[in-house]
């Protein structure tokens, strides 16, 4: 009863200090804010155990002038979605949000937009952990579309976020948001992110990080598959709250440090500001070759043998060609060093091959991905893919059209070939 009176009489004072006329405190400025958007409704459930207990230990590295903020909508019918902070190892300012689809432009920025005002910084960053499959075409929130046990792709038309929209489940079939529209979401914000961090399978293709060239600095991610468990989180966050200019590379190291299935994660590094020199620069290249590479008889660019990242669920049919690899083929020397100098200030990072071990990290589904039937030296490999269009037979009719959408295929001067 006593402590009730105590409590009581300091309420009285606190309230009688504090006039409705005074402003509410000035929220503290950040120094960076990073949110995590883990759209886990569907297969990847399991793995949130996991990745909670990386980051809680992550978090332990990061000062409190940084935030480390997760939203996550699970497959668990129990639980609604939820934004939180990691702060020193704990979980602090849990809010649960409506039940949603994690794919829906809207729900990207209305989450996007609360942890920008909720936790305001002086820089932000954003990580997209979930299923991807690069640059391909979903009608946004609409068409379902299917994917591996690990974070790859089966369905041809599908991009980021797989929600399968049944709480009580872990298919791994659901709705996604293509690229396109993503970057009208990131772009609506009016906040210019200081890195996109892609821990989801073939995020970095070409074709995606120039559809995404304006709302960010740098875009951090494989062209590769990533298996289920993603980022080795208790290092990634600490990297990814680095002030060191070249703290994306700390990003991509702490990543390759990890091993799964006997082998490691080939990523890459974009500057986002050097991109559309780096379109320009291949459509010159391309007006140097294209035409000769081709002929009547065979109007497509032979890409056999060259470096490939996607799994081979697609038979041998592939259609995420690592981009240095295809220069390198077919353009003169002249013209491929010239090029490959403005690849390189767009590349500002890329996973060295010897740690690579000759295989992307993937999961052996089938045991029927093979990675051996091409030149893996630091020669060859770029660390990013780019399409070309191939004979419109099944396996590439849809991805033939739908480049269409990107405008990479009109920036880098694809168009111009009747591809």
């Amino acid at each position: 009863m006593k402590y009730f009176h105590t409590l009581a009489i300091m309420t009285l004072l606190v309230t009688a200090c504090h006039h409705k006329d005074d402003p509410d405190p000035e929220p503290q400025i950040a120094d960076r804010t990073v949110l995590v958007y883990m759209a886990a409704e569907n297969n990847l459930t399991p793995f949130l155990k996991n990745e909670f207990k990386e980051m809680r230990q992550g978090s332990k590295a990061i000062s409190d002038k940084n935030n480390l903020i997760v939203y996550v909508d699970a497959a668990d019918a129990n639980t609604p979605p939820y934004l939180f902070r990691f702060n020193n190892g704990l979980i602090t300012d849990s809010v649960s949000m409506e039940e949603s689809n994690t794919a829906d432009p809207t729900v990207i920025y209305k989450v996007l937009s609360t942890a920008i005002e909720k936790y305001p910084a002086r820089e932000y960053g954003l990580v997209l952990w979930g299923h991807a499959s690069g640059w391909n075409v979903s009608k946004d929130s609409i068409e379902y579309t299917s994917a591996l046990g690990a974070r790859g792709s089966q369905g041809r038309h599908k991009s980021y976020g797989v929600d399968n929209g049944r709480n009580d489940t872990w298919s791994a079939s659901g709705k996604s948001i293509n690229m396109v529209s993503l970057a009208k979401v990131l772009e609506r914000t009016g906040q210019k992110l200081k890195f996109i961090f892609a821990d989801c399978c073939q995020f970095m293709c070409i074709e995606s990080a120039y559809e995404l060239r304006n709302t960010c600095d740098y875009i951090i991610g494989s062209a590769a598959e990533i298996p289920g468990d993603g980022a080795p989180y208790e290092t990634v966050v600490p990297a990814m709250f680095s002030q060191n200019a070249t703290f994306y590379k700390q990003v991509a190291e702490a990543y390759l440090a990890q091993e799964s299935y006997g082998y490691r994660e080939p990523l890459a590094v974009v500057k986002t500001s050097e991109l559309e020199a780096l379109a320009a620069e291949t459509h010159n290249a391309l007006q140097t070759f294209a035409t000769q590479a081709v002929s009547e008889e065979n109007p497509y660019l032979d890409l056999n043998g060259l470096i490939y990242y996607q799994g081979s669920n697609y038979g041998t049919h592939h259609y995420m060609y690592d981009m240095n690899d295809i220069m390198l083929r077919f353009a003169s020397n002249d013209v491929y060093t010239r090029w490959k100098d403005v690849f390189l200030r767009a590349v500002v990072y890329r996973t060295p091959t010897f740690g690579l071990g000759g295989q992307w990290m993937t999961e052996p589904v089938a045991n029927n991905i093979d990675f051996n039937s091409f030149t893996l030296d630091d020669t060859h490999y770029g660390g990013v893919s780019m399409f070309v269009p191939q004979y419109p037979t099944a396996n590439y009719i849809n991805q033939n059209a739908d480049i269409r959408k990107m405008s990479w295929y009109y920036a880098a001067g694809l168009a111009e070939f009747g591809w």
